[in-house]
């Protein structure tokens, strides 16, 4: 479960952080209006093999990160240029409680970036407690004439994980990289 919710947090971020995005600024009355994008959306989410320093430390990490396909829910509110992503399901479950949201802005051609910086603490079952620390950065945009509206991201995180807690031994840096579209079902 927790490959699931790091991947689901790591990633796409649909995820806690702050978050940019390069658009309008909303002080230009002649700009095209912004496309509304809100709804829910089925996600997949295609990630890649991780790139670990210490090659051997993905043998113990690759619970954590994990790499193949996961599928998901998202729901995507808006308030003019505003959007708040928010994780609803990962591979089935449930996850709404764990307010796993992300805030970013949309541009008028539908493009949006998102970066984030976000930590957190894990066991590995015979492995020991984990400090993870994620900067991840993704790119995408909706695509308003499909019907159903679509979305698609491409992103890549940076994973560091220390021993014990945030201020324990390193134990490894690790990259990777992800593809995640999203299907409009609801809104």
């Amino acid at each position: 479960m927790h490959r699931q919710l790091s991947r689901g947090i790591g990633r796409l971020v649909f995820s806690l952080g702050a978050l940019t995005v390069a658009g309008c600024d909303g002080d230009d009355t002649t700009a095209p209006a912004v496309p509304d994008v809100s709804g829910v959306y089925e996600t997949v989410e295609v990630a890649e093999v991780a790139n670990c320093d210490p090659a051997s430390a993905l043998d113990v990490l690759d619970v954590a990160l994990g790499s193949g396909t996961l599928h998901g829910k998202v729901r995507v509110d808006q308030q003019g240029e505003q959007l708040t992503f928010t994780q609803l399901e990962i591979e089935g479950q449930n996850v709404e409680d764990q307010h796993i949201s992300a805030v970013t802005t949309i541009d008028a051609s539908g493009a949006v970036r998102i970066d984030l910086d976000q930590s957190g603490q894990f066991t590995i079952f015979g492995a020991g407690t984990f400090f993870e620390h994620v900067t991840s950065s993704a790119a995408g945009q909706f695509d308003p004439a499909a019907h159903p509206m679509t979305f698609g991201f491409t992103g890549t995180s940076t994973h560091e994980y220390r021993i014990g807690s945030s201020t324990g031994s390193l134990f490894a840096t690790c990259t990777q990289s992800d593809v995640t579209m999203g299907t409009r079902t609801s809104g």
